[in-house]
């Protein structure tokens, strides 16, 4: 009961702070040029880069304003199944609020809190020699000694990741004032990290409309229409097979490399004309057993549909694109696949039929 009850409060939370914050961001509406974009998807397919979408920064995922697979449900999800740093989003909405608690407060209570006077560096080690009890009158005092304990203690389950003179220097500034400038130094941190490391892997996977499994099958359609190409060309050539027959060169590069690049984007065309996408393994939980073969509801799946924390119903295997700048991405992938294997193919055919 302990758990519904945080995760409560969490959603109460953050719905409360989309409230307020999302007047603040509009949805981002950037163009997808074909043409102009396409070396930045040679880079994705030929040197690793990973896929993301124009305009998108961690405030719109936060603000709410990304719409599913980006949405802000879908990257709770990420960071807690996937990442296994959720404590990192639930402590950017826990300080958002309390700024706002702490701010509201009258100036009498506020000048009872002042800011540190400690600065910040690389070397800091201080520890707070004991409780100070002339403190215990400051607004707040027992829920910052309680986030202390949650995310700065480094046996608790949520501890942040965070460098030993951040986390040093948090504690002890906590222990003789509880305003919010407190918690900068480890929040800057905690939302770089977001930023730079979380979103970037979390719009990379979201952007992949399939599952591992079905990735190796796509690398498995282009391997055996390589192999079937190689077996194609050893014949037309010991058999003197008519050299018009090597036409068939057209279909069997055209699904080698449309296979391979696929793959390579984690990408299904056809799901992609339908705005389909099948939910990524950090996610199946939410998938309704019934859509599973040979699967039975188990007390876990029921729990989880009662969850707090989860606030929908059983999805299917397949969900719904909503977010409008997904859907253009995907278009252009789409045509980028599809006009690349198109070239390839009917390059490889003439080339096969002129040459003998």
């Amino acid at each position: 009961m302990y758990i519904y009850f945080v995760n409560f409060i969490f959603l109460y939370r953050t719905l409360k702070i989309q409230q307020n914050s999302r007047i603040m961001t509009t949805p981002p509406n950037e163009s997808y040029g074909y043409f102009s974009d396409y070396p930045k998807t040679l880079k994705r397919w030929f040197r690793g880069w990973k896929s993301e979408i124009k305009g998108v920064k961690l405030e719109h995922v936060l603000n709410g304003v990304t719409q599913q697979p980006i949405s802000l449900l879908d990257f709770r999800y990420y960071l807690l199944k996937k990442e296994h740093s959720a404590e990192n989003l639930e402590f950017h909405y826990w300080l958002q609020s309390y700024k706002t608690r702490f701010n509201d407060l009258p100036e009498v209570k506020k000048s009872l809190a002042p800011p540190p006077t400690e600065t910040l560096d690389p070397d800091f080690c201080k520890v707070p020699n004991e409780k100070n009890y002339a403190n215990l009158n400051q607004p707040f005092r027992d829920e910052i000694e309680a986030t202390i304990k949650t995310y700065f203690n480094s046996e608790s389950l949520k501890a942040l990741n965070l460098p030993s003179n951040i986390i040093s220097y948090t504690t002890y500034c906590s222990n003789g004032t509880t305003h919010p400038d407190v918690f900068e130094e480890a929040y800057a941190y905690v939302y770089k990290f977001m930023e730079e490391k979380s979103l970037k892997q979390f719009i990379h996977l979201a952007l992949q409309n399939i599952q591992y499994s079905f990735i190796v099958y796509q690398y498995t359609i282009a391997a055996v229409s390589l192999l079937v190409t190689a077996m194609f060309l050893f014949n037309s050539i010991t058999l003197n097979m008519s050299q018009w027959s090597r036409l068939a060169l057209f279909f069997l590069i055209f699904f080698m490399v449309s296979g391979f690049l696929a793959g390579r984007s984690g990408f299904c065309m056809m799901r992609s004309c339908s705005n389909l996408r099948q939910v990524p393994i950090y996610m199946s939980h939410l998938v309704d057993p019934a859509q599973q073969p040979g699967s039975k509801p188990s007390r876990t799946n029921r729990v989880q549909t009662q969850d707090l924390e989860c606030n929908t119903k059983p999805c299917k295997d397949l969900s719904k694109i909503m977010d409008k700048e997904v859907i253009k991405y995907n278009k252009q992938m789409t045509f980028h696949i599809l006009a690349t294997s198109l070239v390839l193919a009917i390059v490889a055919a003439v080339l096969g039929v002129v040459f003998d």
